[in-house]
């Protein structure tokens, strides 16, 4: 029952229900990948949308141990899937400096993208919006503007259009 209510506040709120203003982390500064991850866990507790703040951690950091989420340009995408997550969520940091994550290309990431996934949920509006987001951040022209933007405003304002062109 919650969770179909909440993907019916997704249909509705597009973004909003995925992303708002306080899972942006900018700026950002964390001396390890480990530390990265900490401080966005912490903020989607903080926020509410996850119920723990340590099984959700141990959930993404075991995934990271299966396989790193730094893929290439100064990128990751840490994610989770579980049921300690109560809305899908995502949570973006752009580093002040670049933190060490053993990446696909051995550089360090200057922006994370993390990705927080109920256990149950299975094509709704918010994974096709993830799906959007990630096609997009193939694109060197976006990854690059994303690594500039230095406002929360400008980065949401940013990801508000790419997520929601599916939706509208």
């Amino acid at each position: 029952m919650l969770l179909e209510a909440m993907h019916k506040g997704e249909e509705a709120g597009g973004l909003k229900a995925v992303l708002t203003k306080e899972l942006i982390m900018v700026p950002f500064e964390a001396s390890s990948k480990e530390e990265a991850i900490g401080k966005m866990v912490h903020q989607l507790y903080e926020s509410g949308r996850i119920r723990s703040e340590a099984d959700f951690y141990n959930e993404v950091t075991k995934r990271e141990k299966e396989f790193t989420t730094g893929t290439s340009e100064g990128l990751a995408k840490p994610h989770g899937k579980s049921s300690t997550v109560r809305q899908t969520s995502i949570v973006v940091a752009r580093a002040i400096r670049p933190v060490k994550w053993e990446e696909m290309d051995g550089e360090p990431v200057k922006f994370i993208l993390m990705l927080a996934i109920p256990e149950k949920e299975t094509g709704s509006t918010s994974l096709r919006m993830l799906s959007s987001l990630a096609e997009k951040l193939m694109e060197e022209e976006f990854r690059e503007a994303l690594l500039y933007l230095e406002e929360k405003e400008e980065l949401f304002d940013c990801l508000d259009k790419i997520l929601n062109e599916d939706v509208r």
